[in-house]
């Protein structure tokens, strides 16, 4: 009898650990935005902040990753990126216990993004065969297990021991994961993105899914406490049931539903699809007013959006040649930059206008809206990334 050969599985191990090292660092901005929503009620009160100051200091994180990100400039040494890291997430977190208002409180979020961005995979031409982007479930699973991390964690630490308590402890949470599990994590540096008219109506419609994901993440526990009376210590904790369960229903359906779609022939609708479909059940979440029958809907909202965003990376990846992955990658950086980055922002500059149950209108509309775009981008075969192969 033969020893069985393990030679085949050794090449696959180095590369299932940098995969799954590149989704937690692409995925770990989430759990710090989540532990922000989840104590956002508390430091409104406690610093007397509109919702404007609110979602400006939600929005400077994401917006400050997107800049660096998306700046062409040569990546340092991974051991200065980790140093930098660190100095930037303990400056976070010390201006996050010292706030005793909007600017400090901007500055520890400024100094968070920054830190998102020094900790972020190093920029380079990728070798032959390598993979640049993670894997659409990959990054689906890190990301609702982050989120879902941030809003129990922050919310159990807010109510016991104060918003900065839970804000330090965020900030701590992401250095350790930040310098300990980012190294040897490589990216490509983005590219030229494609000019044709459907590629580009991919990207605003995946924009403004990204819009309602952002939205949703940074205002949903809030939403709960002003407009349905749930309490300020349990709305984090039911905010992130929801997002465990919605990643588990999108972990779930993604496959059934791309099977389906793949045997019928249809495979690009996936993300229009689910786009259309998390519409109104968004909007059914705003209206609801029984408790089983909005948590019902926005559960299943944010899985079919999270199906979307997966779809949309995971076309990107198939679309471009392994030459130009650089340009899928510069094509989710601004899809970040232009749909989740501005999001909590502008929900807490139209909630400052008028109120939060207003604001969070716009999630339905940007779903709507957004589905409508990768709609059209689809029903042009080899026109953007709906495809499973472009025609190059």
């Amino acid at each position: 009898m033969r020893a069985p050969r393990a030679e085949s599985r050794l090449p696959a191990r180095p590369a299932a650990r940098a995969a799954a090292l590149l989704a937690l660092v692409h995925a770990l901005p989430l759990l710090d935005r989540a532990a922000f929503g989840a104590v956002l009620e508390r430091m409104r009160a406690d610093l007397w902040l509109t919702d404007l100051q609110l979602g400006l200091a939600a929005s400077v994180p994401a917006l400050a990753l997107g800049v660096l990100a998306l700046r062409p400039a040569r990546a340092p040494a991974r051991r200065i990126r980790g140093v930098l890291s660190a100095a930037l997430w303990s400056a976070a977190g010390a201006l996050a216990w010292a706030s005793r208002g909007a600017g400090t409180l901007l500055l520890s979020r400024a100094a968070a993004g920054a830190a998102s961005a020094a900790a972020a995979p190093a920029r380079q031409s990728p070798r032959e065969g390598e993979e640049t982007l993670p894997g659409g479930g990959a990054l689906v699973t890190t990301a609702v297990a982050l989120a879902a991390l941030g809003y129990a964690g922050a919310g159990a630490l807010g109510w016991r021991l104060g918003w900065r308590a839970a804000l330090v402890a965020s900030a701590a949470t992401s250095l350790l994961a930040t310098v300990t599990l980012s190294r040897g994590a490589v990216a490509a540096a983005p590219s030229a993105l494609p000019r044709h008219p459907a590629f580009r109506r991919a990207l605003a419609g995946g924009a403004l899914v990204a819009f309602a994901a952002g939205a949703l993440a940074t205002w949903a526990p809030a939403f709960l406490e002003r407009a349905r009376g749930v309490p300020r210590a349990i709305s984090p904790l039911e905010t992130g049931a929801a997002v465990l369960m919605a990643g588990a229903a999108a972990a779930w359906g993604r496959g059934v539903l791309a099977e389906a779609l793949r045997r019928a022939g249809a495979s690009r609708w996936l993300c229009p699809g689910a786009a259309l479909a998390a519409a109104p059940l968004a909007l059914g979440a705003l209206l609801a007013r029984r408790p089983v029958a909005y948590l019902a809907a926005l559960v299943t909202a944010i899985a079919l959006v999270l199906v979307a965003l997966a779809a949309l990376r995971e076309a990107l990846a198939r679309t471009l040649p392994a030459d130009r992955r650089g340009a899928a990658t510069g094509a989710l950086l601004l899809v970040a930059l232009l749909g989740d980055a501005p999001a909590a922002l502008v929900v807490g500059a139209v909630s400052h206008r008028t109120s939060l149950w207003w604001a969070m209108l716009l999630v339905p509309a940007a779903l709507l809206a957004g589905g409508v775009l990768l709609a059209q981008a689809a029903r042009r075969p080899g026109g953007g990334p709906g495809e499973e192969a472009g025609r190059r």
